[in-house]
């Protein structure tokens, strides 16, 4: 081959190689997510639109206005912020959010074990303890299993008999 012909291919495989694409964000964290990285595909915001009756999650019985929403940092931080938190009419009986000296913002740090995540609150509202949650989730939708994490924690309520909390990535 001659040197015209040489440069020419080797132009081309560069021009290739260049318009090749690394992965985009959105794909990076579906992969994240598909391959069991709960760290990962944790991070970000999560908007807690509404409370759901277990039985039926096409509507919600609960509606947060504006949305609730959770956010996992990659730093291990969280931020909870519960936008109807001064007058919550499904709350448990005698729980009064106003006598626990709650904010709607919650922080602390999570950590992941096995298929479990983790929360450690910090502030004056939830008791600054681990509490345990076994979460499905996938790119666009995390799932904390029954368990509520504003009413488990603040009110004592445990597992909802009824309600599950649904949040969808922002």
């Amino acid at each position: 081959m001659n040197k015209k012909t040489l440069l020419f291919l080797s132009l081309s495989i560069f021009s290739l190689m260049a318009c090749s694409s690394s992965p985009t964000a959105e794909e990076k964290l579906a992969e994240n997510c598909e391959n069991g990285h709960l760290d990962k595909c944790l991070e970000g915001s999560w908007n807690l639109a509404g409370l759901y009756d277990r039985m039926d999650l096409s509507a919600a019985k609960v509606t947060f206005e504006p949305t609730s929403s959770f956010k996992f940092n990659a730093d291990k931080s969280f931020e909870f912020t519960l936008t109807s938190a001064t007058s919550p009419s499904f709350a448990a009986p005698g729980c009064n959010y106003d006598k626990k000296n709650c904010t709607p913002n919650q922080l602390g740090y999570w950590r992941v074990e096995g298929d479990t995540l983790i929360l450690t609150p910090t502030g004056d509202c939830l008791p600054s303890k681990d509490y345990p949650f076994i979460v499905t989730l996938d790119k666009d939708n995390l799932n904390l299993n029954g368990r509520l994490f504003h009413d488990t924690e603040i009110c004592g309520i445990g597992i909802h008999p009824v309600l599950v909390e649904k949040y969808t990535r922002q």
